[in-house]
């Protein structure tokens, strides 16, 4: 196999100019810089700021960024497809590029399988969103049969078109299989990097009170709103008053969220902490609450927890999210169901043994799905498949 390959990320989200370890967004590209047979990544993403802690951490060593001109953050549109097929042509004009690595088939991944094709490279494309519930929250001018209608071409052509698809989770792998070649689908999840002894020493620094915690975006969908209604049932109804809720992230909804407890008088026992650092504060939590509304097939932050020893609890129906093992690494409630919401965590408040139990093999599923060098070896074999297929494809036609 070639040594020294250079691969080209093409990002829909945001990346800060530097990309080091505390950024939110582009989290896969570390997987892809941890192959040992990959000698540089070239990420192109929009202008932005979608990190956490500023550029401080370590710098990752073999990841470039190049911002799309006059792209900056916010909803993308038709110029994106311009911009940034203009700037990944001039890098593959000045950098020898061996494979192009797209974000997902509606934006990236189309301009990578156009470029792909004229360079005759190998092209990734990733599943890694609900791409049909994503649109309900974008381009509200737009009808939604319209948007469906782009959104399924986009997809069927990157999925005819992409030498290899891999999704992020059982699901999307299971919906990629309804129109793609089983050969041509993988499932890679993403790999989580921690410290045992870091978390073991951020642990020392817990609040005695049990601590109820939620990390994530401060928006309607993330159901922060039944997280407040239950710890107001727990309060009212069940007598229940020794916890904390602490509430870790930013949002355009703070403020609504801030006066809903407010108005609960839930002042003692609520804390809104702002944007944070996702492991350091998860590990002060007993328990991660997971209110999102739209159950997402795969959500980090519960994996996050498992590296801290912590249960969740998260709104899901139908199997999702698939990181929650309901009754085994936690509990899966129906979504908006605050009071069972607050039934559950009073009951892992009032039983520490099981509490331990459910951290354990939370932790344990994490080692066994999730960990950072298994997700590097899944990716290892997905890169050599590509470039195989690519190598056949070209003698063949020869």
């Amino acid at each position: 196999m070639q040594m020294g390959l250079n691969v080209l990320c093409l990002h829909d989200s945001s990346l800060p100019a530097l990309f080091t370890t505390e950024t939110v967004t582009g989290k896969e590209m570390r997987l892809i810089q941890e192959l040992d047979f990959v000698d540089r990544v070239y990420a192109i993403s929009r202008g932005g700021s979608d990190y956490v802690g500023g550029d401080s951490g370590a710098v990752e060593p073999k990841i470039e960024v190049t911002h799309i001109p006059f792209l900056a953050k916010g909803k993308l549109g038709p110029a994106y497809y311009l911009f940034s097929f203009s700037t990944a042509l001039r890098l593959i004009l000045r950098r020898r590029i061996d494979i192009i690595h797209a974000e997902s088939p509606l934006w990236s991944g189309p301009v990578a399988i156009i470029l792909c094709k004229l360079f005759r490279r190998p092209c990734i494309v990733e599943i890694r969103a609900n791409y049909d519930r994503l649109i309900d929250h974008y381009y509200e001018h737009i009808p939604r049969f319209l948007k469906r209608a782009i959104v399924n071409g986009l997809r069927s052509f990157c999925y005819r078109y992409a030498d290899h698809i891999v999704a992020n989770s059982s699901f999307h792998r299971l919906e990629c299989l309804k129109s793609a070649s089983s050969e041509k689908v993988s499932q890679v999840n993403p790999g989580l990097t921690f410290d045992d002894s870091l978390i073991e020493a951020w642990k020392k620094s817990k609040d005695d009170r049990f601590t109820i915690g939620f990390i994530g975006r401060l928006v309607e969908s993330k159901g922060v709103g039944y997280l407040l209604k239950a710890a107001d049932y727990m309060v009212r109804e069940k007598g229940f008053q020794d916890f904390t809720v602490l509430i870790v992230g930013e949002g355009k909804s703070r403020q609504d969220f801030e006066k809903l407890a407010g108005q609960l008088g839930l002042e003692p026992y609520v804390r809104f902490a702002g944007q944070r650092r996702n492991l350091e504060w998860i590990s002060k939590f007993d328990v991660l609450i997971n209110p999102s509304l739209e159950a997402p097939a795969l959500d980090m932050v519960n994996i996050e927890a498992y590296a801290c020893k912590v249960p969740v609890i998260a709104f899901g129906e139908g199997g999702l999210p698939e990181t929650v093992l309901d009754g085994q690494t936690g509990f899966i409630v129906k979504p908006a169901s605050y009071k069972l919401l607050a039934e559950k965590i009073i009951l892992l408040h009032d039983d520490p043994a099981l509490r331990a139990k459910l951290a354990k093999q939370g932790y344990e599923y994490l080692m066994q799905n999730y960990s950072f060098e298994s997700q590097v070896k899944r990716l290892a074999q997905v890169y050599r498949a590509a470039l195989r297929d690519r190598v056949r494809v070209h003698r063949e036609g020869s």
